[in-house]
């Protein structure tokens, strides 16, 4: 990170997948809008502080928006999926994204 400056418009992408669960996190609300607790069962076994901490990275990054106690991928935040999923190297030690399909593994390729 020490080349990054806090203007470079990737620094806060960069930070935010510093962590192993910001993927999961954001392909877990591109399914839909999700509250804390949805979330928190939905990424089991991540703990509250992580959860909290890879939210707040999100939304600092403009890939998560909060409204009220819902959390909400953005248009950033699908771009950025978008352009993950185009970089995946199909791996045999793949975790298959929580079950959804989402990556290049070539038993997850979507038809």
């Amino acid at each position: 990170m020490r080349y990054l400056t806090a203007q470079c418009p990737l620094a806060s992408h960069v930070t935010l997948f510093n962590t192993q669960w910001a993927f999961p996190l954001l392909i877990e609300l591109t399914q839909s809008p999700a509250t804390f607790s949805q979330l928190k069962q939905a990424l089991c076994p991540i703990t509250n502080k992580t959860l909290s901490h890879s939210i707040h990275k999100a939304i600092h990054a403009s890939c998560v928006h909060k409204q009220e106690k819902t959390y909400t991928i953005s248009p950033e935040g699908i771009k950025t999926i978008t352009t993950l999923k185009q970089l995946i190297v199909p791996s045999p030690t793949c975790v298959q994204c929580l079950g959804r399909n989402f990556c290049a593994h070539p038993g997850n390729r979507e038809s």
